[in-house]
């Protein structure tokens, strides 16, 4: 399966489920709630504890890209007391 029907199948996840089950709790958001999608995935707008959140899906078969995914998580906790609204959680389990 490539990347665009891997997204495809998120999409059609997130609008069939309304949201996904996490660690966290569920985490609900529609369609309409996507902030966006790059090169390495898609955003989507959620809230937890009634505080509004962002969720950044992973989507890629290149060893670099997830090197550059795991970098920029870690570079933005080690800064984010300056930064407000981070949540300190990710899976790493396709990372192994």
């Amino acid at each position: 399966m490539n990347t665009k029907e891997i997204k495809k199948k998120l999409q059609n996840y997130i609008k069939t489920n309304k949201g996904i089950e996490t660690v966290l709790g569920k985490l609900t958001f529609t369609n309409s709630d996507g902030l966006g999608e790059g090169g390495n995935g898609l955003v989507y707008l959620s809230e937890i504890n009634e505080k509004k959140i962002a969720i950044k899906f992973l989507i890629t078969d290149s060893e670099r890209k997830c090197t550059r995914f795991k970098s920029e998580y870690f570079n933005t906790n080690y800064v984010r007391d300056e930064l407000c609204n981070i949540v300190n959680r990710y899976t790493m389990e396709n990372f192994k």
